[in-house]
């Protein structure tokens, strides 16, 4: 499904396809890809901006976005580049539902991992993918898949598309934080626009009860965590249903991206 669908995406570029190249995109967009293919990849996009751009779009309609119709896209193709973003940004709205929360500072998405191939994506295009490596092999978190098990490794890749900040954190089901990105200090990373950067691995999952989540917030100003533990947190968590993706975005109107993660319950 998804490979006939990066096909005709594809194809609507007026590009022509190699077979070997679509089976290999459409097994990464399913994530069923090795690291080394994963790099193979990064470096077919790198070098072929039309098939990137092709890919994107077969995500959206396999899941990750959900864009209304590949007919809605193209006629939207059509129109003058703002016009295009705008059409494209409602659609995403509408059938996603994601919530946009205008306060006293800059817009903020109230973001939760959308479906297909482990990969949370938030309305400002940043990725937050958690990988898990255990005894049953590696495979990366995806909704309604299994969660980690006591022992698993977790480790943790980003994806920017603009200049900004980052930080990582577990966030357990009594509000409390722990940053596990940046690795050392209180105040969020910088971190340049980038398809794909592996982060330090997370500690390993221990036996614990209750709800966690793994929580990235990117923001385009700098910020520190003292400013999440002032956010209420524990409020969230506290009225999640069965350990639910936290929808945090309007408790921290610094963010320009927030995505969660269930690791366990």
């Amino acid at each position: 499904m998804v490979e006939a669908l990066l096909r005709e995406r594809y194809a609507a570029q007026r590009a022509t396809p190699e077979p070997a190249q679509l089976e290999l995109v459409a097994r990464y967009l399913d994530g069923d890809v090795s690291a080394d293919e994963r790099a193979r990849v990064d470096a077919l996009f790198d070098a072929d901006p039309e098939l990137a751009e092709a890919a994107a779009l077969a995500r959206d309609e396999a899941g990750e976005r959900k864009v209304v119709s590949l007919g809605a896209a193209r006629q939207a193709r059509k129109r003058p580049p703002m016009a295009f973003m705008v059409a494209m940004a409602a659609a995403i709205l509408a059938v996603v539902g994601v919530s946009l929360y205008v306060g006293g500072g800059p817009a903020s998405h109230d973001e939760t991992p959308m479906s297909g191939a482990g990969v949370g994506v938030g309305a400002s295009g940043d990725q937050l993918i958690v990988r898990v490596h255990g005894p049953g092999g590696d495979s990366a978190l995806s909704v309604g898949g299994p969660l980690p098990q006591a022992g698993d490794t977790l480790t943790l890749e980003i994806s920017a598309k603009l200049p900004g900040h980052l930080m990582v954190v577990e966030l357990d089901g009594a509000g409390a934080v722990r940053v596990i990105y940046p690795t050392e200090g209180d105040a969020a990373a910088a971190v340049a626009p980038t398809r794909r950067e592996a982060l330090p691995p997370a500690a390993k999952v221990g036996e614990r009860r209750g709800c966690a989540w793994i929580v990235g917030v990117f923001s385009d100003r700098p910020f520190t965590r003292a400013e999440l533990d002032a956010a209420g947190l524990a409020d969230a968590t506290a009225a999640t249903v069965d350990c639910a993706p936290l929808g945090l975005g309007a408790r921290l109107p610094f963010a320009r991206s927030v995505v969660s993660w269930p690791v366990h319950r």
